[in-house]
């Protein structure tokens, strides 16, 4: 029994990586599926050994020596391509995780309104710099002590293309000035101008920043959830297909069997009428067929409520 649970857990690690790759194979690939891949690997290494196989005949006259010369060089062209093919895969998997994980981190921001967003960023500072904020005024969210010195904190949030200028922040940089604050930090979900960068001596905090402090409070999506997300979206669509296949299955078996009577019924009036009448007794079986598997699936969902 033990060993079957064994076996039954590795093919479903198969499957899981089987699902994961073929995404990965789709992103690096432009859409073009794993097995796609594959194929063309494996067609265009055919052509090399027959280009391979050609030449080295040609020089050597000796077609067991040419096979043999053959393997060799496949083999060294397969071990360099191959470890280069997986150097340049590993990367731009690396990358799509990335993007991946920027994309969860911005569907937190997303969901959050005005006021959610700046408590979840009180609370985010909080823990990075283990300190304690307070509210500040209208043009200063929060107030607190970091390392020792007092910063006036501005949050904005903004989309990525929104990018905060030197206009966004005139209120809350007087603001500092008349008041008894020295240092400032504004945070943003965006990312800054240059210009405003090199006007203001005050902790700028964009998207990368706060990439930065997720990742060292160990809140930076992790490739185990990146995963997980990938395999839930993946099962997602196949159930989506699933049930959309079959509400469409009613459909199709009125359009087969209603075609299927009437070229059967107008068959005896034209020149091939042999061919109607086959073509029409085709859709009307593929009618039957389909009628009789969605007959099956909706008697065995109702056994299944009733149980």
């Amino acid at each position: 029994m033990e060993v079957l649970l064994n076996f039954k857990d590795y093919f479903k690690q198969i499957k899981r990586n089987l699902i994961l790759n073929n995404y990965y194979s789709k992103k690096i690939k432009d859409g073009k599926n794993l097995r796609a891949s594959i194929l063309d690997w494996i067609f265009i290494n055919l052509i090399l050994a027959v280009f391979f196989i050609i030449t080295t005949f040609n020089t050597t006259k000796n077609i067991v020596l040419s096979i043999v010369l053959t393997f060799i060089l496949i083999f060294i062209y397969l071990f360099i391509s191959i470890t280069l093919a997986k150097r340049k895969r590993i990367k731009k998997i690396a990358k799509i995780n990335e993007d991946l994980s920027d994309e969860e981190v911005l569907k937190r921001f997303e969901k959050l309104n005005s006021e959610e967003y700046l408590l979840y960023i009180k609370e985010l500072l909080e823990k990075y710099y283990k300190t304690k904020l307070y509210n500040g005024n209208e043009y200063i969210d929060f107030i607190g002590e970091i390392n020792g010195e007092y910063y006036g904190i501005k949050c904005f949030k903004s989309s990525l293309e929104n990018i905060i200028t030197k206009k966004d922040i005139e209120n809350y940089h007087h603001s500092i000035k008349i008041s008894e604050l020295e240092n400032g930090i504004i945070i943003t979900n965006s990312y800054f101008h240059e210009d405003l960068k090199e006007q203001f001596d005050y902790i700028l905090i964009d998207f990368n920043y706060i990439k930065e402090i997720f990742k060292k409070l160990g809140e930076y999506p992790t490739t185990e959830e990146i995963h997980k997300s990938i395999l839930s979206n993946y099962r997602d669509k196949k159930t989506a297909l699933r049930e959309d296949f079959n509400n469409n299955k009613r459909e199709k078996v009125y359009k087969f069997g209603l075609l299927g009577i009437i070229l059967y019924l107008i068959a005896p009036y034209t020149s091939y009428s042999l061919y109607y009448k086959i073509s029409g007794t085709i859709l009307i079986i593929v009618g039957i067929v389909l009628g009789i598997n969605k007959l099956l699936i909706f008697l065995k969902t109702n056994a299944k409520n009733k149980i």
